[in-house]
């Protein structure tokens, strides 16, 4: 069974109950979930979900708005300095790939 949580709902901007786009899809029989984009503040509330970057498998960013993908790159150098070792699937506009080999290492 999947279970959903909605990280974030708003559109466009965040409001002070709901934070931009971002949904976990976890499996019930393991720990593994997968990120849908991963809008600004998305950290935060993967943090109150009580969900680790350390058994996230994939990220799915289903297009180029900054709500939907601004959050990536801090995410990953998150899951890094958490001691995060192994690959991660991300599926994503081709314009994400150019994005991330534009950001510092």
């Amino acid at each position: 069974m999947l279970h959903f949580t909605f990280l974030g709902s708003s559109s466009g901007t965040p409001t002070l109950t709901r934070n931009v786009s971002a949904l976990a899809i976890r499996n019930s029989k393991n720990k593994d979930w997968i990120l849908v984009d991963a809008g600004e503040g998305t950290q935060h509330r993967i943090q109150q979900a009580k969900l680790s970057l350390q058994n996230l498998v994939a990220i799915c960013i289903t297009h180029v708005h900054g709500d939907h993908c601004y959050e990536l790159v801090g995410l990953l150098a998150s899951a890094g300095m958490n001691a995060r070792t192994a690959s991660l699937t991300i599926i994503a506009p081709k314009e994400i790939q150019q994005w991330m080999k534009s950001q510092p290492s």
